[in-house]
């Protein structure tokens, strides 16, 4: 009987889901902020009706309880030449989430940097907290050409997901839990009276 509750036991080890992780050149956020930041904040361009939108969550996290948790929380999208500044809205308890349609101005740029808007455009964008009561947080962000795009076409998702090792530990797990149950059969066999 104890030989199978352990197997029991590993075999819930094994199927156990792994943490998502982001690849560490990417920097896409802080291992153990010690201040206040940004990190874990998004925004995404989607295209809904042949026009681009952007969904966010913007959110302070402040282990030492620091930061103002309000604030106008603004979208600063780097062109060639310029920035082009975008209102997300006004954070409530340290946070603001929501889409909007982008705006003339910023959809004008992003057109003329991506030659006529035909093709999807990355951009280097900073996600900013006015007054600063926090870093901002910079990171490069895909739009998609919403022209011909159809409805909900998200870009730019976050850096995550499984390790590549998931997979080998998986099978390894299998082979040992079966490895296992034959000799926990064997053994039960050997008990027997002839």
């Amino acid at each position: 009987m104890r030989t199978w509750g352990t197997l029991l036991v590993a075999a819930a080890l094994i199927a156990a889901p792994t943490a998502a992780h982001a690849d560490s050149a990417d920097n896409y956020t802080p291992v153990d902020p010690s201040g206040a930041t940004l990190a874990g904040s998004v925004v995404t361009g989607e295209c809904r009706n042949a026009e681009l939108w952007l969904a966010y969550t913007v959110t302070i996290t402040d282990p030492d309880d620091v930061a103002a948790s309000t604030g106008v929380a603004t979208l600063v999208i780097d062109v060639p030449g310029r920035s082009v500044p975008v209102t997300l809205g006004p954070l409530t308890d340290g946070s603001v989430a929501g889409s909007m349609r982008l705006p003339a101005a910023a959809g004008a740029e992003l057109r003329r940097v991506a030659g006529g808007g035909t093709a999807a455009t990355t951009v280097n964008a900073t996600i900013q907290v006015q007054p600063a009561s926090v870093p901002a947080l910079a990171y490069p962000i895909t739009l998609p050409a919403c022209g011909a795009a159809p409805a909900s076409t998200v870009g730019a998702l976050a850096v995550t997901g499984t390790s590549g090792l998931t997979p080998v530990v998986g099978l390894a797990g299998g082979a040992l839990i079966a490895l296992g149950s034959v000799f926990a059969l064997l053994r039960l066999r050997s008990r027997r009276p002839h």
